[in-house]
């Protein structure tokens, strides 16, 4: 969305947001949508990060006390405790392969934690990865990482997982637990009955919303008031987007509107979705931070997603945290080549 905003190619859709209730749409979705003060696009829905964990291996290993974890050293402390607590399972599914979208969004969740940041400002200047005292964060979330890889709490082969790898690992009982949408237990309660009924979902002490999927409508289209109005019939029936959309993929993508997940939130009190740990609106009232925008700006930008969608972050994570590189020398060399891409974008 943002390569095409910033390019002049979409239509704002701030009428389109005012007619479907702008209160009634959580900020964080909006400011994801915005550029130079204008919505262009409408999001599809929160697609939250959960703790995936093997409650019987919890049990098992008296861990219960660090569940949901308030830190990623709890996090850690938990990888440790479950770590072939059952023969040949690792405590952990980490992913650190090169070509993932799941290697970056894992690691940004760390890099947050820190305190970390990569973008400020829409211009160079604005680029604070490689000053303090973002530079020691970033330098704190490849410490950490690495551990789960250096203390053998990840299978060795997750320096090579793609996206599915760790949904894999997890369904196949390598892993006792790893972080993902909920596309893991939807995959368990289809194909694997006995484990969904030992899998509890939690929140991660930072969480990231990785619902990137929007509508939004080119200039070029001979017809944008229709348009707009197909945009508006996708999401007026708010009680039918809610029941269609979200409950029947098992809240996979929990709802935009706050009316919806209100509702949703009131159902789980009750008792539905029990495997979820958390009520899904205090779930999404936690999250600060989405896959694709550059943080802490919080805007989606080109330069943000070129370099996720290039696997560019990947490549920096992987020089630091499987070859072994100088972690100063690596941020200041993708700190240069960020504030390069920002300044060819922006011009400054």
């Amino acid at each position: 969305m943002a390569i095409f905003a910033e390019k002049g190619l979409l239509i704002p859709l701030d009428d389109v947001v005012d007619k479907l209730g702008r209160d009634d749409i959580y900020e964080i979705k909006l400011k994801t949508c915005t550029f130079a003060g204008k919505i262009y696009c409408i999001p599809m829905m929160f697609e939250i990060t959960w703790l995936h964990v093997r409650m019987d291996l919890v049990a098992k290993a008296n861990a219960e006390a660090y569940l949901p974890p308030k830190s990623f050293e709890d996090l850690y402390i938990l990888a440790k405790m479950l770590n072939n607590t059952e023969p040949g399972v690792y405590g952990i599914g980490w992913t650190y392969g090169l070509n993932g979208f799941d290697t970056w969004w894992m690691f940004q969740h760390v890099w947050a934690y820190f305190g970390g940041g990569m973008l400020a400002s829409r211009s160079s200047d604005g680029v604070i990865m490689d000053k303090p005292p973002y530079r020691d964060a970033l330098k704190k979330a490849f410490d950490y990482v690495k551990r789960f890889l250096d203390e053998k709490l990840t299978p060795p082969d997750s320096t090579e997982w793609v996206d599915v790898s760790n949904n894999l690992a997890y369904i196949q009982g390598r892993v006792a637990m790893t972080l993902n949408p909920l596309s893991i237990y939807y995959a368990l309660l289809n194909e694997k009955p006995d484990l969904a009924a030992k899998t509890k979902l939690f929140l991660p002490p930072v969480s990231v919303d990785l619902g990137d999927e929007s509508v939004f409508i080119f200039k070029t289209t001979k017809y944008p008031e229709l348009a707009k109005d197909l945009v508006y019939y996708i999401f007026k029936d708010k009680d039918d987007y809610r029941v269609g959309f979200s409950e029947s993929g098992a809240l996979y993508g929990l709802p935009i509107f706050k009316s919806q997940v209100q509702k949703i939130s009131e159902a789980w009190k009750k008792g539905r979705w029990p495997a979820l740990g958390e009520d899904p609106a205090a779930a999404i009232e936690k999250i600060k931070y989405h896959e694709t925008a550059a943080f802490p700006l919080g805007e989606r930008t080109a330069p943000s997603e070129l370099f996720r969608e290039g696997f560019i972050w990947n490549e920096m994570i992987q020089r630091v945290v499987i070859r072994g590189e100088n972690p100063d020398k690596i941020i200041d060399e993708y700190a240069a080549r960020f504030k390069d891409e920002v300044k060819r974008t922006y011009g400054s």
